[in-house]
């Protein structure tokens, strides 16, 4: 479920937030910072990314999406520099948003992929019960398919391979159902409640970049 609504509630803006930029005007651009602060109505102050230690310069009017997760929720809007700051501390001036996207972590639909997984058992002692491939994911769950059947009898914890040096470790999740399809084992499953943080986090990261592509075009 997604709903739009005039403007950011202030109450969702907590100092050390994490933010997630994405450039709209390239295809280049995607950063991570913090949230330092906020004038409703007026302007988000976050902290300049960086790379390597150096900050990275954003430059004024430069059109970007922000997004980050609230209380089980991820909060998208899109905004603009206003200008940046170097001393006492590098800051970087958004303007407050005229119009905010809430998305509920559980019910979004499903997106199609293309990842390599490992699947581990969650009770001791803990194995690997295969590798296979994710082929769609949401908030909500996800399919995979594998060369084995997947038991019933415990929690799955899940690492996905997005890329070089990019994974997300220890999702954890509970087998819906499956089916055998020519010696290829398609299973469903639901993402548990009970995930870390950090877990979710990096989740939610992901699917943000997916559901911004289009705006990225």
């Amino acid at each position: 479920m997604k709903e739009g609504i005039n403007s950011l509630n202030p109450e969702m803006l907590v100092c050390g937030q994490r933010i997630r930029l994405l450039a709209i005007e390239t295809t280049r651009s995607k950063w991570n910072t913090t949230l330092a602060g906020s004038r409703p109505g007026k302007y988000i102050i976050l902290e300049v990314p960086k790379v390597n230690g150096l900050p990275v310069y954003l430059d004024d009017y430069s059109h970007w999406y922000l997004n980050f997760i609230y209380r089980g929720q991820i909060v998208n809007f899109s905004s603009k520099v206003l200008g940046t700051i170097i001393r006492p501390f590098p800051l970087v001036f958004f303007s407050y948003p005229e119009h905010v996207e809430i998305s509920n972590l559980r019910t979004e639909k499903r997106y199609p992929v293309h990842i390599p997984v490992t699947l581990e058992g969650t009770l001791e002692p803990r194995r690997i019960l295969t590798k296979g491939l994710l082929l769609d994911l949401s908030w909500s769950g996800c399919l995979t398919a594998t060369q084995v059947e997947i038991p019933n009898d415990e929690p799955i914890s899940m690492n996905l391979y997005l890329e070089t040096n990019n994974t997300i470790e220890g999702l954890l999740i509970g087998k819906k159902g499956s089916r055998n399809q020519f010696g290829t084992f398609y299973t469903g499953f639901g993402i548990l409640p009970n995930n870390k943080n950090k877990v979710i986090e990096k989740l939610g990261e992901y699917i943000s970049d997916i559901e911004s592509m289009h705006l990225r075009i």
